[in-house]
């Protein structure tokens, strides 16, 4: 049998999921939107110190993904 255990509360998770739609709605990760992508999602992009890799994690109520983008060798 599993336990479960509440790790944050609901108004903190709701507050961060807001925010993390934004950066699908309006930010960085609008490019979701661009490409036809109509369901409620959220997500986060980024980088690394000197742009060599690129990421996004995503999710809707029933999915997650996470893409990376780079050079496993850390070239350009």
């Amino acid at each position: 049998q599993r336990e479960e255990q509440r790790a944050a509360s609901e108004a903190a998770v709701y507050v961060l999921t807001n925010m993390l739609q934004s950066v699908v709605e309006r930010g960085t990760g609008q490019v979701v939107r661009r490409a036809g992508f109509r369901a409620p999602a959220a997500g986060k992009t980024g980088t690394s110190n000197d742009a060599r890799d690129a990421w996004f994690a995503g999710f809707t109520p029933r999915l997650l993904a996470i893409v990376w983008v780079g050079f496993d060798d850390n070239r350009e």
